[in-house]
């Protein structure tokens, strides 16, 4: 097998890729698109194959994005109408099953909104943190 046939290239690529993983290089964007990589190289590359499966990637980040951030906002509103109710942090937590801590950092991001707590006053600046 010479050097300049698919397979010789696919498997050169195939180690270059796993050093590079060992060495810490470019590791997070071969551990996300590797398989991509390594597919192209032993395939003939297809753009328009190419594209709907960055397109599916993009729908799966977008569901998964927009789920965590409903979690957010259910959780957050929770935190709002609870203490309103003589629930002490504490008690939140645990009916909510989480933190004491992170019920204590949402309580405290949305504490200046207060009395009125704006739900999109208090998302948009959520929103504006986590950029």
């Amino acid at each position: 097998m010479n050097q300049n046939t698919p397979l010789w290239s696919a498997i050169y690529y195939g180690r270059t890729m796993e050093a590079s993983v060992r060495e810490g290089i470019l590791t997070e964007f071969i551990q996300r698109h590797g398989s991509e990589v390594r597919n192209m190289l032993y395939t003939e590359f297809n753009l328009e194959d190419a594209r709907e499966v960055w397109e599916e990637e993009a729908r799966e980040d977008g569901l998964r994005q927009g789920r965590a951030e409903g979690a957010d906002r259910i959780l957050t509103e929770l935190v709002i109408k609870k203490p309103r109710r003589g629930k002490s942090l504490e008690a939140i937590a645990g009916e909510l099953e989480t933190s004491v801590g992170k019920i204590r950092d949402i309580h405290g991001f949305v504490a200046p909104f207060a009395p009125d707590y704006d739900l999109e006053a208090i998302f948009t600046a959520m929103g504006k943190i986590d950029k």
